[in-house]
């Protein structure tokens, strides 16, 4: 049922995690985490060896820019399609992000153990308080491409269905991500613990942090975006966000730059987002009218920006929630980009 793993931060420190494996069974229950003995993997596109995912190898990856956790593997940015797209010309071939994956490498969402957050430092959950939040709260690292909560369509598959159909039918997400977002989501295994963490959302003391890959270098390091986000009737009649629009309402996002990127002429960004209000592709919204648009983005993103990655390079990173007697606690999941 349950396959017991250590993840890595980037200070090289294990948290205990459990995921689930694809032979887990409804009728299933969590298990006890007490003594982790493997861990979650991905393929290194060089050696075609398994590495830790946060691990060193992967940070090496990770440090030299350009590489994508996708379907259990590290994919390189299509370098050619974004300098194409930044430089007006006419695209080359993107037959290798075409190539076909194999499905067993597709990841799992995982569990994550938040810890307490005391004076900007992160102190490791004593084992009482730690019982408690795992009795209360489940912290899970969504993938890119699994609905957070169920479609229309029954057949499309959700974190949601997921993880109830495991812990049981009262198990809820406090809130939600994108399709196309990775990154941590909270569910409340009752009720009552459910209603306490998303009220906090609701009043916006819960506390998010999003990781990005966007196109080119912004002129500045930090900033705030403050642009109003409503909806507009497209050319095919749906509905879709968009700056301004019907009805638009406050959104507001902070950002700072985390490091800057050049490869064959393409030009990247990693940055920092801490949107300040929850409105629907906020995110994006803001990193394009900033000019930067996020990579992978088939939406509102056009060109290169689209082809270049195999995926939406946007990752909810961080999550700050309060708990019992004064307590906040933040739960944290490695960048897959």
């Amino acid at each position: 049922g349950y396959q017991c793993s250590f993840i890595f931060n980037s200070a090289i420190r294990p948290e205990i995690t459990w995921r689930a494996s694809s032979s887990t069974q409804s009728n299933s229950s969590p298990c006890i985490i007490s003594h982790p003995t493997t861990s979650i993997t991905v393929l290194n596109p060089l050696s075609k060896r398994k590495i830790h995912i946060g691990g060193p190898k992967y940070n090496e990856f990770m440090k030299q820019g350009g590489w994508i956790q996708y379907h259990g593997t590290l994919k390189q940015l299509n370098f050619d399609a974004l300098c194409d797209y930044q430089q007006q010309r006419s695209p080359q071939s993107v037959d290798h992000l075409e190539a076909k994956i194999d499905e067993s490498l597709v990841e799992d969402w995982y569990c994550i153990l938040p810890s307490i957050v005391s004076q900007d430092e992160r102190v490791p959950l004593d084992e009482d308080t730690a019982l408690q939040v795992k009795k209360n709260l489940l912290f899970v690292n969504k993938p890119s491409g699994l609905n957070c909560v169920p479609a229309r369509d029954p057949n499309i598959d959700s974190l949601s269905f997921q993880v109830s159909t495991l812990y049981g039918e009262n198990v809820k997400p406090c809130h939600r991500l994108d399709r196309d977002t990775s990154g941590i989501v909270v569910f409340g295994l009752s009720p009552e613990s459910r209603r306490y963490v998303s009220k906090q959302f609701e009043a916006r003391t819960a506390t998010k942090t999003y990781v990005a890959l966007i196109a080119g270098h912004p002129d500045q390091d930090h900033g705030v975006i403050d642009l109003p986000i409503g909806k507009m009737k497209t050319e095919e009649g749906f509905n879709r966000w968009a700056i301004g629009g019907e009805k638009p309402r406050r959104a507001v996002t902070e950002w700072n730059v985390d490091e800057r990127f050049t490869n064959c002429g393409a030009r990247w960004s990693r940055v920092n987002l801490s949107p300040k209000t929850g409105r629907g592709h906020q995110l994006r919204l803001h990193m394009k009218a900033m000019g930067h648009a996020i990579l992978g983005d088939n939406i509102h993103g056009e060109g290169g920006v689209i082809s270049c990655s195999p995926r939406l390079c946007l990752h909810a990173h961080k999550l700050q929630v309060d708990w019992t007697h004064g307590d906040r606690i933040e739960a944290e999941s490695v960048v897959p980009f």
